[in-house]
């Protein structure tokens, strides 16, 4: 009975600590066009030999949080192999 307690307690604390880090994710994220001039500017350094390391602080100095910046990394890696 305890295991079900504690089990019933972790998921009802878990949920909204989800769903604010989902919030908080999606109202960093940028909108399509700042998206995309990120997305540029990151492949531009790529092909200049910039590291991971300096283009996700490029990202974050322009205001995007780390999993934010991880993503629109993720993207600028597919657009460049695609080239």
């Amino acid at each position: 009975m305890g295991v079900l307690l504690g089990l019933v307690t972790g998921i009802l604390i878990a949920i909204p600590l989800v769903l604010i880090r989902r919030r908080l994710f999606l109202r960093n994220m940028p909108d399509g066009d700042r998206k995309a001039e990120f997305i540029a500017e990151v492949v531009r350094m790529r092909d200049r030999g910039c590291g991971y390391s300096e283009r996700l602080q490029f990202l974050r100095d322009a205001g995007l949080r780390k999993d934010v910046a991880d993503v629109v990394l993720g993207e600028a890696e597919r657009v460049a192999s695609q080239k």
